[in-house]
């Protein structure tokens, strides 16, 4: 990594006063107790004095001396000063003082601070290569945490250079361990397959690395096939045999990272032992990760299966209600004939019969028979259609990957069944039906498995037993009832608790850390008793509140919030809001974000994929900015092309796009802004950063992809409609941050309480 990794900005900030301290800090800080002023007053006159004290509490706040003692904010200057009975003025004169360096002496030995020397700066090291290692923070973050370390032991900071220089080198000493360790995994075989992946055959156009880490995205019985070969191609490579153990998992994650973002050409020019660090993390990540999505591919097809099904059925039934409502009336009219004639004593049903219109009404009990369903039938008969899709794909996803139920009991019967499903190609004779595990089938799916009547009558249905096992595997992967071990969205959901030995060993620290008992039964009953609280509280407050109701619909309790009512805009605001739309320059966005970057930096942070930086284009930035321009309103390249500048040929402009814009310089960049913006005077009018509101935009989208997911209401109908949420809080300090990306399927606050 680079040496110098720190902006300018950053180490103009390094050990100096770059705001006023608050209330809080002064007093926390820049308070003189008894054995302080006793210090302070023991200097030779007001000047000394003040200087001293002030030299001692600057040390405090900031871990080291400055060099010019007075340049100080005039706010801690008066805090100090009244402390002693004292003005700002005296202190006029101290910097050019000689005897401050007698005052930084005497303070040192007095209170115990140390200079960075080199057993600091050994211990310094070693626990910065600690947490390096164990892992992944930026830079510039490992940076202000030795910062604060340093400050709490009382070791005066040293010079902005060796401390940046030291986060560096420990960085880079990390990282050749972790691809020391990484390329020593595969087998020569091994190694050679996973070199293979970066090239190129001839005559084709893209990488075996390009193939293996792009999504399926068909969504359909090939679909799961394709994918199921992907995962089986990816573990082909071995991954599941390494013990990388040894390496921090987030730090093989950063690597994998890399490795699915950077164009393969990149990483085929990486140094040997990083080259195949990263193929390695990338294929020990990938392997699961492509299990997930084949699973993902299956339960979204499975899902539009059963809604294609459901809307099929619905559509028949309203197609067949006037005839089924004929029928019916036929039916009823018979009926009420055979009751009446009951009546009368001297009545013959038979006679009555007899005057019936019988082919009529054996024609109405036939369009019954034929039309009505049972209560519990849901689109079981539309969904049998597609059995040929399902057959497809079963075998294959059964035998590719490995499911397993845990300590589930329900899951252990889906597990029976797909056990007898793998078995089902080879019974060449009857099925004895007594064999079949069916404890998971529902009432209408053992009516359509053993149906009682028909020409199958008291055999067994093979295409409906495996409609009726996918059906449910996807309903029992989603309850996590049945999962693949190892996987992180489809996986055991509890692979990772602590349990026996581990868990006794662990519990007392854990427990300490959150503030909890090691007993359970104390937080138990505590939060019971909050909980019992809080629904009396609200109960009380529900009764009081007119704009809060409960209604009752179709069985079921709704609660219901009456709207506010709106709010008249005053004269005031209307005059504010014209008053700075008149202030707001009409500019480009390509100009705007010229300009924020000619404030902060930002752009800056958007160095090459290859590690170089700055970069060695004077006209790079103008690159850059046309880039996000674009990416940002979803135009594309070509509208940013200017034939009069180089930096805006269209060649450049997808080169920058691709070894430039990435997600370890969006990440730093998007870090300037904020920080630039937080240091604005206005912004902590505005608030303190403390709340925040969430909100989401809904987005169509029209390429297929697995992320995205149905919702009539958002997206429309049709079999293309899939959209997603982008979710995203905005604090009081008008900063957004934590934005995630929804499914369109899912209720939005459950996703939210899961993050």
């Amino acid at each position: 990594m680079p040496v110098n990794f720190l902006t300018t900005a950053q180490r103009e900030r390094y050990g100096r006063f770059n705001t006023v301290p608050d209330e809080s800090q002064l007093g926390a800080f820049f308070h003189l107790d008894a054995d302080a002023r006793r210090l302070a007053m023991g200097a030779y006159g007001p000047r000394n004095q003040l200087g001293l004290a002030l030299q001692l509490t600057t040390v405090r706040f900031l871990g080291t001396f400055l060099d010019d003692p007075t340049e100080v904010p005039t706010a801690v200057v008066d805090f100090v000063a009244e402390q002693l009975g004292l003005t700002a003025d005296h202190l006029k004169g101290y910097g050019e003082k000689k005897g401050r360096w007698d005052h930084q002496k005497l303070i040192r030995e007095r209170y115990g601070y140390t200079l960075f020397g080199p057993h600091q700066w050994l211990l310094l090291g070693i626990w910065a290569y600690r947490r390096s290692w164990s892992g992944n923070e930026r830079p510039s973050v490992l940076f202000d945490l030795a910062t604060n370390r340093l400050v709490e032991a009382k070791i005066l900071l040293p010079g902005v250079t060796t401390l940046e220089r030291l986060i560096a080198g420990v960085r880079e000493r990390v990282a050749l361990r972790q691809f020391k360790l990484l390329s020593a995994a595969p087998t020569p075989e091994q190694r050679t397959t996973l070199q293979a992946l970066v090239n190129v055959a001839e005559g084709g156009r893209v990488s075996q690395l390009d193939r293996y880490r792009k999504s399926p995205t068909d969504i359909s019985g090939k679909g799961v096939v394709k994918a199921l070969d992907r995962y089986a191609a990816i573990r082909s490579l071995g991954a599941s045999a390494w013990d990388l153990s040894s390496v921090p998992p987030g730090r093989i994650v950063a690597l994998a990272r890399f490795a699915k973002a950077a164009r393969a050409q990149a990483v085929a020019q990486l140094a040997d032992d990083r080259q195949m660090a990263t193929l390695v993390a990338f294929a020990a990540t990938l392997e699961p990760a492509a299990a997930d999505e084949a699973v993902e591919v299956f339960d979204l097809l499975i899902g539009d299966l059963i809604r294609t099904a459901a809307h099929r059925a619905n559509r028949a039934r309203m197609r067949s209600i006037k005839d089924l409502d004929a029928a019916a009336l036929v039916l009823r009219e018979a009926w009420l004939k055979v009751v009446d004639s009951f009546k009368d004593p001297d009545s013959d049903v038979r006679a009555i019969v007899a005057c019936m219109d019988t082919a009529r009404v054996d024609n109405a009990a036939t369009t019954v028979g034929d039309l009505a369903r049972e209560p519990d039938e849901d689109a079981q008969a539309e969904l049998m259609e597609r059995a040929a899709t399902i057959r497809r794909f079963l075998p294959k996803l059964l035998r590719t990957l490995d499911f397993d139920h845990g300590e589930s009991p329900a899951g252990a019967d889906v597990i029976d069944a797909l056990d007898f499903v793998r078995s089902l190609p080879r019974r060449r004779t009857r099925v004895d039906p007594t064999i079949v595990p069916t404890k998971f089938l529902t009432p209408a799916w053992q009516r359509r498995v053993f149906p009682t009547s028909g020409p199958g009558a008291g055999e067994f249905d093979k295409d409906a037993y495996t409609v009726a096992v996918a059906e449910r595997l996807r309903e029992s992967l989603r309850r996590h009832e049945v999962f693949v071990p190892g996987l992180g969205k489809w996986g055991d959901p509890t692979a990772g608790l602590l349990a026996g030995s581990a868990w006794e060993a662990a519990r007392d620290g854990l427990c300490r850390d959150l503030g909890l008992a090691p007993e359970p039964g104390v937080d138990l009953h505590r939060w019971a008793d909050r909980l019992d609280g809080a629904y009396r509280q609200l109960a009380d407050g529900l009764a009081a509140n007119p704009s809060v109701r409960i209604e009752q619909r179709e069985g079921r309790d709704h609660l219901v919030l009456s709207g506010l009512d709106a709010l008249d805009e005053p004269a005031s605001l209307t005059a504010l809001r014209e008053s700075v739309a008149a202030r707001i320059p009409v500019v480009d966005f390509p100009e705007v974000l010229l300009e924020v970057h000619s404030w902060t930096g930002c752009l800056d942070r958007f160095t090459h994929v290859g590690g170089q930086t700055p970069s060695r284009k004077d006209d790079m930035i103008t690159s850059i900015a046309a880039v996000l321009c674009a990416q940002a309103m979803n135009v594309g390249m070509r509208p940013m092309v200017s034939e009069a500048s180089e930096a805006l040929s269209l060649d450049r402009l997808f080169w920058t796009e691709q070894n430039y814009i990435r997600a370890s310089t969006l990440t730093p960049a998007n870090a300037d802004l904020v920080d630039y913006h937080s240091r604005l005077d206005i912004v902590a009018a505005w608030g303190g950063g403390e709340l925040a509101s969430a909100d989401g935009l809904r987005f169509i989208v029209p390429v297929k992809t697995i992320n995205a997911g149905p919702n009539t209401k958002y997206f429309g109908k049709g079999k293309g409609a899939r959209g997603v949420t982008y979710y995203n809080f905005t604090s009081d300090q008008f900063t957004g941050f934590h934005g995630i990306v929804i499914p369109g399927t899912p209720k939005d606050w459950y996703y939210m309480g899961c993050r």
